[in-house]
């Protein structure tokens, strides 16, 4: 069976490339900001990973990572955020947050997909 991973950004672009160049190895959800997401997971779906964008409409990363965190269902899945913020600030305030990884945009595919295959444990 394969690995379940929810990607959530604003950006329709960056959510086809993830989704073209992941759709091979996992199964691959898309949604557009954290309310979404949440929604989605309160509905009773659970991803064995989440990829997050930190700056969207809505409800952002660091929100939609505390609502995860506080949540039993929820808070074992790994997070890995995505940004185009500042490297030297926000790696630090989104692993204090419980973050589980931070890459900085615009990234490479294979340090991402190290990444996944890291915290999934493939």
């Amino acid at each position: 069976m394969r690995s379940k991973i929810l990607i959530v950004d604003d950006e329709p672009n960056l959510l086809r490339l993830l989704e073209y160049n992941f759709k091979d190895k996992f199964e691959i959800f898309l949604k557009n900001d954290g309310t979404e997401a949440l929604n989605w997971l309160q509905e009773g779906n659970l991803p064995n990973l989440i990829i997050t964008d930190v700056m969207m409409q809505k409800m952002d990363g660091y929100e939609l990572l505390k609502n995860i965190r506080k949540n039993n269902r929820f808070k074992e899945i790994p997070i890995i955020f995505l940004s185009a913020k500042s490297p030297t600030v926000d790696p630090i305030k989104a692993l204090i947050e419980a973050a589980d990884d931070y890459i900085v945009k615009p990234f490479d595919i294979e340090e991402l997909e190290s990444s996944i295959k890291n915290l999934l444990r493939i």
